[in-house]
């Protein structure tokens, strides 16, 4: 498991970009933990930053906002995702890159595992299915260190 740059690991990375030698940059979850709105705004303006610098790179994100930038900037980017499905009550990814954003997400199935009537964003409030209400323990876990992340 990667660790969350620090905004001083974030300058670096761009000044290293501004520099005589070819930068690889791997970002897993830039700016976690802080507001979702800044959060967004500093993550576009990095990666843009990177990408104008000739930098090359990865970053992984639950952040669906930072896969919507300038089309002059989404010339330079692709974009790939992870599946996940629940087998056996617990969730599992395929660990294969996929074209394009995600589509979905796994939060409210989360939630529903752990009994909460959250909305579905098409259909509204719903019982979790029985696949849901089985993800146990592990999905359970999870789901209390999004939400201890989410109040950080």
């Amino acid at each position: 498991m990667g660790t969350v740059p620090t905004p001083e690991r974030l300058r670096q990375m761009i000044e290293a970009s501004r520099g005589p030698l070819p930068v690889l940059f791997l970002i897993d979850e830039i700016l976690a933990g802080t507001n979702s709105l800044e959060r967004g705004i500093g993550a576009r303006w990095v990666l843009a930053e990177l990408l104008q610098a000739g930098a090359v790179g990865a970053i992984s994100t639950h952040d669906v906002d930072l896969c919507r930038l300038p089309d002059a900037l989404m010339a330079r980017v692709e974009q790939v995702h992870f599946r996940e499905h629940v087998e056996e009550g617990r969730l599992a990814f395929d660990y294969r890159l996929h074209s394009g954003p995600v589509s979905g997400g796994n939060a409210l199935r989360l939630m529903r595992s752990l009994g909460l009537a959250v909305p579905d964003l098409e259909r509204g409030p719903r019982p979790a299915t029985a696949d849901e209400q089985s993800l146990g323990p592990r999905a359970r876990r999870l789901a209390g260190a999004e939400q201890k992340r989410e109040r950080a």
